[in-house]
């Protein structure tokens, strides 16, 4: 197979847009998910193993387990960094982020529900644009300065924003750093701001990466160290 242009699994899977034109609205989504999506990842020679939690939580959110759909789909959201190809991570980062909201819909979580949508919606938008430039380190030191300076509000949402635009980083190694980094702060933000069920959440989604949590832990204040020791015992059990 010759050289894959980024981007290019969009021609691969044209061919099966007739699969697509002919189908109702949940068969073009099995349609999606178990024909169309492994084209793209063929195209790309990305391994579909790692979509295997976006699968499992997908499968649960069906099924009405909105917890366990949480929980998988927090493990796809960091399996999903793998793709190198960035059009595909950004559309399955985008996949991710809908199911998540709809995991927090079906629990009667409103506010967590648009938050998520609104995520998969600028994930979405991304993939169907070109990579931008620019430093996206800025994206998470703009943050990071609103947290410092005590402007809670403001860094959630500068944080939030560089969830999206880290993604841009090419190297694996450094998107993931920084990734982390920017999920550390929301995790203190959400503290600072009282809002500690969903410093709760975001902690959950943090260790889903890394059980130590090494960074954020050691950057945190006590009280967010507490908060996550707690997060951690319970994610144990």
């Amino acid at each position: 197979m010759g050289e894959v242009m980024p981007g290019g699994w969009r021609i691969g899977v044209m061919a099966g847009a007739c699969v697509l034109a002919v189908a109702g609205c949940a068969a073009l989504s099995r349609t999606a998910e178990t024909v169309v999506t492994p084209m793209k990842y063929a195209w790309v020679r990305a391994d579909t193993g790692l979509r295997e939690n976006l699968q499992h939580g997908l499968a649960q959110l069906e099924s009405g387990d909105f917890p366990g759909a949480v929980l998988s789909l927090n493990r796809a959201i960091w399996d999903l960094q793998r793709i190198d190809d960035r059009d595909l991570r950004m559309a399955e980062l985008a996949r991710a982020y809908r199911a998540v909201g709809d995991a927090y819909a079906g629990a009667g979580k409103p506010k967590w529900a648009e938050a998520e949508w609104e995520l998969a919606g600028a994930f979405s938008a991304r993939a169907r644009q070109a990579g931008a430039p620019g430093d996206r380190r800025s994206a998470l030191e703009w943050a990071r300065a609103a947290y410092v300076s005590a402007q809670f509000p403001e860094s959630v949402a500068r944080l939030r924003r560089a969830l999206v635009d880290l993604e841009e980083a090419e190297e694996f190694g450094a998107r993931l750093k920084q990734l982390e980094e920017a999920r550390c702060y929301l995790v203190f933000s959400y503290v600072a701001l009282g809002q500690e069920e969903r410093a709760r959440e975001e902690s959950r989604r943090l260790l889903a990466l890394d059980r130590s949590a090494t960074f954020c832990t050691g950057e945190a204040p006590p009280k967010v160290r507490r908060l996550m020791s707690e997060v951690r015992r319970g994610m144990a059990r």
